[in-house]
């Protein structure tokens, strides 16, 4: 058994049960027998049958610091770049794009709208390549897709026009003035907006342990908030340009995008496929992420990508709670990231400082969002952390509704806090949440795809409820969102009540209790039909 062990880069010194450590004594007192060493490629040393593993924390510490250091920020940044790609259309909005592209009625609602359906149509496909391929090559790919339509949208509006840098391929068919063009390329950016946020959740999950990911998704996430803030300082300096050859819009998306080219390029280089492809890990910290995705991550670490185990956990009916839970929490994603500054502006003030008040909502929602994902793991808890979220964004819209801005206009801008505060959460403790009660790698790549697929139907429905014609109100944005946010709380509690319920039914039928954390997860290859296996909740 040493010899096995030691590939791990474990050493075989006394087990310590409350630092996270399973010993094969204390688990065989609960009725947990271990089966084998997990070797590197994910099959067992037939040969032990009894297993101490204890991780050196140090060594531990050591590729948790790597990870937050030099893959998170890398992330954070690309998806930054990702948001301020998709949301950047309504600080353009401000500055007279639908007058100068020539979108009247609403138009405008409708190219927002169909970015969402590409995304929708391609984002379980997209994320299950990152599976499949490795988000090394995959991520980066959909960055330069990012690019050529920020490019192409930010050409002179003129037929006679020439593209920017990689669109040459495109630019016939899309480049020019009108409707036509500008929804040709609001569905080139979904595609490649697709598979983006849900692969990298997946991703992440191949390096971090469960209780780990929520403040982890939620450090990546926040990028969005800060995209949302610093978009509205990008905006407010470029449109104080005047007398240019184009339009301050079209300096926005230009910019943005050779920013985008930049990244991607980098990305290529430095993102690793899996925990032993990073460059900057040593030997022992390769093998103690793999001994920690055994413990407290996955059933069978870089197990090969299957069709059967991608759709197998549809099969259970408690996923599609999940799937009318991404619908309703997506409605405020949609409303909040797109048309923050259309709400702001109901308040009166000029294009310029419509742009510039979105900043301070933003950041609140940043700090909000990380407070709540951290405690969110702290606990190991979702439910009652998700409910509380989605009653800040609720109750942010609710006064929204009710009251006049322009008399009202400080209870209106706190209202504007509120949904900013509560908007981001979920988008990190949903997926949180369904990942870690599937253990399948596959399962959870292509779940998590169809969640964030599912989450662009509320954001479809709010992208048509804010209309031109029911300017500046937007009450029934504003209460349609409401509805969503009441009906996602509900489904929150019903899964919260149903899985502490099932536990304690299966923990009866055990004859002792058993938390999530009890028992390694590479001892659960059975899934939800090991009577061992627990619901997080």
């Amino acid at each position: 058994m040493t010899a096995a062990t030691e590939m791990q880069g474990i050493p075989l010194s006394a087990p310590v049960e409350e630092k996270g450590i399973y010993t094969s004594g204390s688990l065989e007192e609960k009725g947990i027998h271990s089966s084998g060493v997990m070797e590197k490629d994910g099959t067992r040393s037939p040969d032990d049958t009894e297993v101490s593993f204890e991780i050196d924390k140090k060594v531990e510490r050591s590729y948790l610091w790597k990870l937050d250091t030099r893959l998170i920020p890398l992330l954070s940044f690309m998806y930054l770049l990702c948001f301020m790609d998709k949301s950047n259309i309504g600080n353009a909005k401000t500055d007279g794009l639908e007058k100068d592209i020539g979108l009247s009625g609403g138009q405008y609602s409708t190219a927002v709208t169909m970015l969402s359906v590409t995304q929708m149509v391609f984002e379980p496909w997209q994320c299950s390549m990152v599976k499949k391929y490795g988000a090394k090559w995959v991520l980066p790919t959909l960055m330069f897709g990012l690019y050529t339509c920020n490019s192409t949208v930010s050409a002179p509006v003129d037929e006679n026009t020439t593209g920017w840098g990689s669109i040459a391929m495109i630019q016939a068919g899309m480049v020019g003035r009108g409707f036509g063009s500008f929804i040709c390329l609001r569905l080139a950016l979904g595609f490649f907006e697709s598979g983006f946020f849900s692969g990298t959740v997946f991703y992440m999950s191949l390096f971090y342990k469960r209780d780990e990911m929520a403040f982890r998704i939620a450090l990546f996430y926040i990028s969005a908030t800060i995209a949302g803030a610093f978009s509205g300082l990008f905006s407010y300096g470029l449109f104080q340009i005047k007398h240019a050859p184009l339009k301050g819009w079209q300096y926005l998306f230009i910019l943005e995008g050779c920013v985008t080219l930049i990244v991607a390029l980098f990305a290529y280089w430095h993102l690793p496929k899996t925990p032993a492809d990073f460059r900057h890990f040593t030997e022992a910290e390769k093998r103690v992420g793999f001994v920690r995705m055994s413990l407290d991550g996955t059933s069978e670490v870089n197990s090969k990508f299957t069709w059967t185990k991608a759709v197998a956990p549809f099969k259970q009916w408690r996923l599609w709670f999940f799937c009318a839970l991404c619908i309703c929490y997506g409605a405020a994603t949609g409303s909040t990231g797109t048309f923050l500054p259309q709400i702001v502006g109901r308040l009166g003030y000029s294009t310029v400082k419509t742009n510039l008040y979105t900043v301070a909502p933003n950041m609140a929602g940043c700090f909000a969002t990380l407070a709540i994902a951290k405690s969110s793991d702290y606990f190991r808890e979702r439910s009652m952390h998700l409910i509380g979220a989605l009653s800040l964004t609720l109750t942010g819209y609710i006064i929204l509704g009710a009251i006049d801005p322009v008399h009202n206009i400080s209870v209106s801008y706190f209202a504007c806090f509120l949904l900013s505060m509560g908007t981001y959460a979920p988008s990190c403790l949903v997926h949180q949440w369904h990942q870690s009660n599937n253990l399948d790698e596959s399962g959870r790549a292509f779940t998590t795809g169809v969640m964030l697929a599912l989450s662009n139907v509320g954001v479809i429905v709010t992208s048509q409820l804010f209309q031109n014609k029911w300017a500046p109100a937007y009450k029934q944005a504003l209460y349609g969102t409401a509805g969503f946010q009441a009906a996602a709380i509900c489904i929150v509690a019903t899964l919260g009540i149903m899985y502490r319920l099932v536990n304690k039914k299966r923990d009866k039928q055990l004859g002792y209790k058993l938390k999530i954390q009890d028992v390694p997860t590479s001892e659960l290859v059975n899934g939800y039909a090991d009577p061992r296996f627990r619901f997080q909740y």
